[in-house]
Formats: structure tokens, C-alpha cells, sequence
């Protein structure tokens, strides 16, 4: 049985900017990632889906921090390659 890998992802510490949140997403060029936010650590809602591109493979993603007070976490993950 062949099973494939997910290529990793970083995502930078958060910073708060203007009334944003903004971190740098860092993956594979060429490969979706989706972002997820939770409340609770234990449920996750996807917020966006972006494919990096460049050499560097990254891209930031910002959100008001207006949009739901209080705590939030935020990881990513990559879609299965083509």
C-alpha cells in the first residue's frame, strides 16, 4: 500500500496590526492550504484555502480582530497533492 505525504506548513507567531491579525503562511509552491480557526482548540472551522506561490511558497493571511473577540487558534494544513 503507497500512501502519500502531506507536504508541512509554518505558519509565523501572530502579530496584531491596525486592528488585524497577520501571520505568514509558509508551504509548498503550487499546493493548497487551508487555514482553520477555533475557539476551543477542539473544534476548527476552515476560513480560507490559498495556494502559495513564489519561491518562497508563502503568503499572509490577515483577519479583523473585530470579526470574533477573544481567543483564537490557528493552524493549517495542506491538501493532498495532485
Amino acid at each position: 500500500m503507497l500512501f502519500r505525504s502531506r507536504p508541512p506548513i509554518s505558519l509565523s507567531p501572530p502579530a496584531q496590526e491596525g486592528g488585524l491579525i497577520r501571520f505568514r503562511v509558509t508551504g509548498t509552491p503550487g499546493v493548497p492550504v487551508v487555514i482553520h480557526a477555533s475557539t476551543d482548540l477542539l473544534q476548527w472551522i476552515p476560513v480560507v484555502t490559498n495556494t502559495p506561490a513564489g519561491a518562497d511558497g508563502g503568503f499572509d493571511f490577515l483577519t479583523p480582530l473585530d470579526v470574533a473577540p477573544g481567543l483564537h487558534g490557528y493552524r493549517g494544513t495542506s491538501l493532498p497533492p495532485p
